[in-house]
């Protein structure tokens, strides 16, 4: 199985109350997430900000990126996903300025155009930012779907859905054949912690 010959991805968070655990799902023809898991995640909540290492199974034997923090505190928070040799493969950085209504990213892979990755709606993004600010109820993933647009020369390229209302469940896809797909992944798992849960 060739990764970077995936366009549709799925992430799925499985719950645990100290450690961030995903698991990544190639697409099965339908839509949905098939049996063949090709990548995982788990890591201690503490240190998830700082440093990700995405294996290529739940056995954790071997490596297939790394995601690591630019600045310990950043608010305009930039990563570098390196190869486990630390070799480059790209990066992304929260665009702080157009955050505050849409939270805005620019996703970054050398000799590629930077792509920007932007909450499809407005109105959502307003209502999730409330509800974090509810208590005890903002704890729980927020009810409604959201959705980021990837956007390359004003024309939407790829995106990450999340596919279930009360699950961090996501589609991760692109049309775009050169974007690395451990970038998607790395994205796609940065989108879920990075918004405030």
């Amino acid at each position: 199985m060739d990764l970077q010959e995936q366009d549709r991805l799925h992430i799925h968070q499985k719950l645990s109350l100290s450690f961030r655990r995903y698991q990544v799902f190639l697409d099965d023809g339908a839509g949905k997430a098939g049996d063949s898991q090709i990548a995982f995640i788990e890591q201690d909540k503490s240190s998830f900000k700082d440093k990700v290492v995405i294996y290529t199974g739940e056995d954790k034997s071997q490596v297939l990126a790394e995601v690591k923090a630019r600045k310990l505190i950043d608010l305009a928070a930039g990563f570098d996903v390196v190869t486990p040799d630390g070799d480059p493969i790209g990066g992304f950085k929260k665009d702080v300025g157009k955050s505050v209504i849409r939270t805005t990213w620019t996703l970054e892979q050398e000799g590629e155009p930077p792509i920007t990755v932007i909450e499809r709606s407005k109105a959502i993004a307003i209502s999730r930012r409330l509800w974090t600010f509810l208590p005890v109820v903002g704890e729980f993933p927020f009810p409604m779907r959201f959705h980021f647009d990837f956007v390359r020369d004003e024309k939407v390229v790829g995106g990450v859905d999340k596919t279930y209302r009360l699950s961090d469940n996501y589609l991760a896809w692109t049309d775009q054949p050169k974007l690395d797909r451990r970038l998607l992944i790395a994205i796609g798992v940065a989108l879920d912690f990075r918004q405030g849960r």
